[in-house]
Formats: C-alpha cells, structure tokens, sequence
C-alpha cells in the first residue's frame, strides 16, 4: 500500500475528511517552487538546441507550447504527475524524444533507437497520417495525441488524436498542449467530485486519490503560468485555420482543388484503387494527397494499399513543396509492418 493509500483509507468519500487530508497532503509552495525553477531551467537550457535537433531529424519546427508541456511535466511532484496519466495526456512520442536528445547532448546521430531504426519512427502508429507527431498518450485502446502539421514549414494547426486499436476517425481540434492538459484534467475532476462511478473508482478511499491527484495538477498548471512556464490560456500560434478536404480519416487535408468525395470503400472493391491511378495521371496534388490518406488510412495490411498509398502522398507532398512530410511517408511505407511504435531504446 502506498503513502497516499495508506492516508486516504481514513476519508472514505467523507468531504470533511478529505478536505482534511488534502490539505495536509499538498506539496509545500517551497518545494513546488524548487521544482518548478528547475523545471524551467532545463528547458531554457535545452530548447533552442532540441528545436535545432528536431528541425534535423523531423523537419518541423516545434512550437512553444510543445516545449511548456514537456517543461510542465517535468516540474510535477508524485502526486500530479501520477495525474497526469490517470487523465490519459502522459508524455510520449516527440516528448520522449526530447529526453533521449538531452541524454544524447542533442546530437541526433548519438540516439540509440532498436535495431539503428529511423528516429521518426517513434509512436508512429500504423494508420498515423504524415501530419500527425505523437507528443501523449492516452489510457486506453491505443488512444495518443499528436501535434498536427499541414505543412511542416509551419505552425501546427492544433492538435490530432484516435484511437488506433478501436473504431473511429482523428479528431483535430484547434488546441495547445496545455489547453489539451487543462481541458482533460477539469473533465476528470468533475467525474470524481461528481462520484460518477467508473468501475475502477468506486470505492470511496480510492476516488479520493484520483480527485486529488486532478486538483494537484490543476494548481499546478496555475503555479507553472504564474512562473513564467506557459499558459493554458496563452495564444498557441496556431497556423490560421484553413478550409479542409474531406478525407476518410475525418480530419480533412489542406490543398488547393476539389475533390470528389473520398471514402474507403470495401476491401473486396477495387475501385478507390483504380481512381487512385487515374489521379496519378491527372497529378492534381489535392486529390492525390485525399486519396493517399484514404488508401493508407484504410490500408488494412494490404500491401497492394499501402504501396499505392505511398505514391500518392510522396507525389502529393512534394507537388505540394512539402519535403519533410514526403520523406516521412516514404520511411513510414518501408515500416508499417513493425509490431512496437517504441524505437528508442530506453534505459
């Protein structure tokens, strides 16, 4: 039994007694402060060359908010980082490619990744478009959370996320990293001080280490705003938004044309197949780059899909001058067999 368990046991739901017990639990403003300074101190220290570096390997620049996100990670006590995974935005993807680059003196040709596999790799799950850069992780079913760049030459137009073992499209949703953080941990409190049960918190004495846990964070992410780390609130220099294409995923693409509607059709059906290659002869960058992102989308281990697919996009993106996207859609074709999204080697 853990210090918090052991503590909470005595509350029992009861609001006296938790209130009681999270007063006494907080982590003290001195110690708060110590790790916040030193939080923002690394990154201060780190973000220019980690930009750099990942301008290198990725070819997008990465946003502030992305940087306040990993700063803010870094600067929780037990309790509101445990929180931070209870509410399914615990850093992963780019933000652990951050850490392997620090260890590395952001030197990218020092990173160890299995079997010498391309660092672009990492958290790039099967179905994942080109646009999608996975910086969190969800609790379940495969659900992650990327920064989502049209055009890799500028900002991110917000934030993509699904869930790849389940059913469903990508929602994108015009948001920054902490924006995602403060919006996910106000939901969750509201479902533990609601006391609406979800079968793994029904017991009283544990809800209460959850609601805790969320009210950690969010002080927190008041502390780290107030210190100067970044602000839910903040302006996340957004890429302004941009009329989109249909696209079978559900978050659209952005290029010039109109398309005919775009759908996966049934696998059985080769007809998406053969209007994919009429397009190719056409070389309109707008149908190729929504017919791509359908084949690949709804590849299904097809490897005649996700062949074609390829073409599509590398042609798309680099009608369109996006380099660095029609490389990532080359390395992830040649690798979308792999059977883990983790490459880095950990430890």
């Amino acid at each position: 039994m853990t210090r918090d368990e052991e503590t909470t046991s005595d509350a029992g739901g009861d609001p006296r007694a938790y209130a009681a017990w999270a007063a006494k639990s907080r982590p003290s403003i001195e110690a708060r402060r110590a790790r916040r300074e030193a939080a923002l101190a690394h990154v201060t220290r780190w973000k220019e060359p980690l930009r750099a570096a990942i301008l290198r390997t990725h070819g997008i620049v990465v946003p502030d908010g992305l940087f306040a996100y990993w700063g803010f990670a870094r600067s929780l006590d037990p309790d509101a980082r445990a929180a931070l995974h209870d509410i399914g935005v615990g850093p992963g993807g780019l933000v652990e490619v951050f850490d392997a680059l620090v260890a590395a003196s952001a030197d990218p040709a020092r990173l160890g990744t299995l079997g010498g596999l391309d660092v672009r790799l990492e958290s790039r799950y099967y179905r994942d478009p080109p646009e999608l850069f996975t910086f969190a992780y969800g609790t379940t079913d495969g659900l992650h959370y990327g920064l989502w760049f049209d055009d890799a030459r500028l900002a991110p137009q917000g934030i993509g996320s699904y869930y790849a073992h389940a059913e469903g499209g990508i929602a994108l949703d015009r948001l920054s990293p902490l924006q995602l953080v403060r919006d996910e941990a106000q939901q969750y409190q509201e479902v533990m001080d609601e006391g609406e049960a979800l079968a793994e918190v029904e017991e009283p004495e544990f809800r209460d280490i959850l609601r805790f846990r969320a009210e950690v964070l969010l002080e927190s992410l008041d502390d780290w705003a107030a210190g100067g780390g970044g602000s839910a609130e903040d302006d996340p220099r957004l890429a302004p938004e941009v009329p989109r294409l249909a696209t079978a995923d559900g978050a659209g693409a952005f290029a010039p044309g109109s398309p005919a509607a775009t759908g996966i059709l049934a696998d059985d059906s080769t007809a998406l197949v053969d209007r994919a290659a009429e397009a190719l002869k056409r070389g309109d960058p707008g149908e190729l780059l929504c017919l791509g992102r359908d084949l690949a989308w709804g590849s299904a281990r097809s490897r005649t899909r996700e062949i074609l697919a390829r073409e599509l996009l590398v042609r798309a993106y680099r009608a369109l001058g996006r380099e660095a996207l029609a490389a990532i859609a080359e390395l992830h074709a040649e690798n979308r067999q792999l059977g883990s999204v983790a490459v880095l080697t950990r430890g």
